[in-house]
């Protein structure tokens, strides 16, 4: 075969190969590429009223035979997710935003719409798709279980007369079905924190209040009995953004502190949200004397009353303890028999948490 009739040849197929989903207007357009949401999904659903966040996910990408390979404006792949009965749950919409698609696409906020573009010479393979998740609040109320009630659909955007494609799997819609009964709040959060200063902080987050008159954070040592650690009544009634509130507890039990938010409705319906924990230690954890002689020691946790322990030699032999709880935070352990000179493995488990020692007997 003469030399420059096979690089021809080579050429012109290399040139099929690469044809991507957009061309130009005189061009033939490519009928393997197929821009598409497959497939979407709410959660929960229905939702129970107003203020109610959700996460909805679309399912986006190519699910045709020929590459897209983002390489100009007319070669990348578009598309528009609408929220007409919800809104993003931050502050910054795009925050909301999760997903293995984020990889391939910049995304942005516009009115009420999310505006997706394939970043530039991404190219995203054939049937290839990805996911995009979306954390969101309901803003409109609605019992109606018609079709057409949208909370938010997905639209493919094809770039222009030039670029016809596929129309089956361009557009998606998510139905955010509710009840008429608002939420009072719609609670993003609530955390404790230990502080260096032996203090807790506690932050909590809202995305929706609707007659709310205001928040009370309670402590307790055993969650039987609770105490008042401040009050919030600097709010606004009603809000449909992001809020966010602090509280700092000065005085948190030595130990585990319990705390407790609970919201009052300017009807004076009172509302209270889960538990969360904080550890404020006076000390390190450890044993002390370490070595030990006379078969005790002393051992420093959270709360010695439900804390595991067991004591092992280096060779994995369990050797038997007697525990006596010696305070709060101390747990006083002795050998039931002589404990030979040598190393021992101390294994603690409260809380959740696993911890290990190395323990010296000595003379």
């Amino acid at each position: 075969m003469n030399i420059n009739r096979f690089t021809l040849l080579v050429s012109f197929y290399l040139l099929l190969r690469l044809t991507s989903f957009a061309q130009p207007a005189s061009d033939p357009v490519p009928s393997g590429a197929d821009p598409a949401v497959t497939s979407r999904n709410l959660e929960p659903a229905p939702l129970a009223g107003v203020g109610s966040p959700f996460s909805m996910t679309f399912t986006i990408g190519n699910n045709g035979t020929v590459p897209i390979s983002g390489t100009s404006v007319s070669e990348q792949m578009q598309f528009t997710i609408c929220l007409t009965k919800s809104a993003p749950l931050t502050a910054r919409p795009e925050e909301s935003l999760s997903g293995s698609l984020m990889n391939y696409f910049d995304i942005s906020w516009t009115g009420t719409c999310f505006e997706g573009r394939q970043k530039q010479d991404v190219s995203i393979s054939a049937v290839e798709l990805y996911e995009l998740y979306i954390s969101a609040v309901a803003t409109s109320a609605s019992s109606n279980t018609a079709v057409n009630d949208i909370g938010a659909f997905c639209n493919i955007i094809p770039n222009g007369s030039s670029n016809p494609q596929p129309t089956d799997n361009d557009f998606a819609s998510i139905y955010t079905h509710t009840t008429t009964t608002a939420m009072p709040v719609a609670l993003i959060s609530f955390t404790a924190q230990a502080q260096e200063d032996r203090t807790v902080l506690l932050n909590w987050k809202t995305s929706w209040e609707h007659g709310n008159k205001g928040y009370v954070v309670e402590r307790s040592k055993d969650l039987k009995v609770f105490e008042p650690v401040g009050e919030i009544t600097d709010v606004a009634s009603n809000s449909n953004t992001l809020t966010q509130y602090q509280l700092t507890d000065t005085a948190p039990y030595r130990g585990t502190s319990y705390y407790r938010l609970t919201q009052t409705d300017l009807d004076g319906r009172i509302h209270t949200y889960p538990v969360v924990s904080v550890v404020i230690r006076n000390e390190a954890y450890g044993i002390y004397p370490n070595p030990v002689r006379d078969n005790r020691f002393m051992l420093a946790l959270d709360e010695p009353q439900s804390a595991l322990v067991q004591m092992h030699t280096v060779s994995g032999q369990q050797v038997p303890l007697q525990a006596k709880i010696a305070d709060d935070t101390h747990l006083e352990l002795r050998s039931e028999r002589s404990l030979p000179i040598g190393v021992y493995v101390l294994r603690v488990e409260e809380r959740g948490q696993k911890r290990q020692y190395r323990l010296v007997v000595s003379e």
